[in-house]
């Protein structure tokens, strides 16, 4: 499990809150793809944190790549119970991310 700092923490959270959002009858389509787009943007701040630091070397970082994923998988399946087009693009790049597996090839 990654280390929870701050920027986890408020992934965590945003990621919690579309999930929320996605099962409420009373928020209409636009309030929940902009709590998507919210949390989409976190996942992709710490992914691209990571993965920079993986690219310097911090092999460390391969293991946090698994809850990463794990992230991507939970913010699709209530971007698919959304189904708007806003939040397309991001159900895209998670796919395609998805698809593509992390090796540690030291």
């Amino acid at each position: 499990m990654a280390s929870m700092n701050r920027g986890t923490s408020i992934l965590l959270h945003a990621l919690h809150q579309f999930e929320q959002a996605a099962e409420d009858a009373s928020l209409d389509a636009e309030a929940k793809a902009m709590t998507g787009l919210g949390s989409f943007d976190s996942i992709n701040v710490i992914a691209r944190k990571w993965h920079r630091k993986y690219d310097r070397g911090d092999k460390k970082r391969l293991a946090d790549f698994a809850e990463l994923r794990g992230w991507q998988t939970r913010w699709l399946a209530a971007a698919r119970r959304v189904d708007h087009a806003a939040l397309r693009p991001g159900v895209e790049q998670f796919e395609k991310d998805l698809r593509v597996e992390i090796r540690d090839d030291s």
